[in-house]
């Protein structure tokens, strides 16, 4: 009173205008939203969200000129899933283009999962297999459940190479409620 203030005296705070709403919670991180992500539906040439509905599946991105990468994936995953049995299905995305894929992918055995084009990379993004600060995509392996929830995911400027693991982790993982 001795500053001739009013008597509200506090500073109404002032938002800047680019201050956007909060993200809806079926983006947010599984801890904040209270459930794991689910898997987005895409379609790409090569390949699309519908192949693996419903079942446990393997999401693997590739960056450009990495189909000796999947290609090397593939044979390993080959080795693994015939000592434990089929129990999901696996799909590749690269960032390659389909003329690109086929050129490399010429003369190797038949890859048993399908490889799509992603030249865009907006399925990259959609599982947030992208680096926004360098713009530019990631390698990312996803293991999907039945129900289209992400149960387990590597993300990073190398490939995850261990399949051995990815296919025990999602033995256990699948296993689990």
């Amino acid at each position: 009173m001795e500053l001739k203030l009013p008597s509200d005296w506090r500073i109404k705070a002032k938002f800047p205008k680019d201050f956007g709403q909060a993200p809806a919670r079926s983006i947010r991180s599984p801890v904040a939203a209270g459930s794991r992500p689910r898997r987005p539906a895409w379609s790409l040439p090569g390949a699309s969200s519908q192949q693996i509905a419903g079942k446990p599946a393997l999401v693997i991105f590739y960056l450009a000129k990495a189909a000796r990468t999947a290609s090397s994936k593939s044979r390993s995953f080959r080795k693994s899933k015939r000592r434990q049995g089929r129990r999901h299905s696996i799909v590749a995305i690269s960032t390659d283009t389909t003329e690109a894929l086929s050129r490399a992918l010429n003369g190797e055995k038949k890859i048993p999962f399908p490889i799509a084009s992603d030249v865009k990379c907006d399925v990259f993004k959609q599982f947030r297999a992208y680096d926004d600060f360098e713009n530019q995509p990631l390698h990312g392996t996803f293991l999907i459940d039945t129900r289209g929830l992400v149960r387990w995911h590597d993300i990073g400027y190398e490939p995850f190479m261990d399949t051995a693991f990815v296919l025990n982790e999602s033995k256990r993982l699948l296993a689990l409620p």
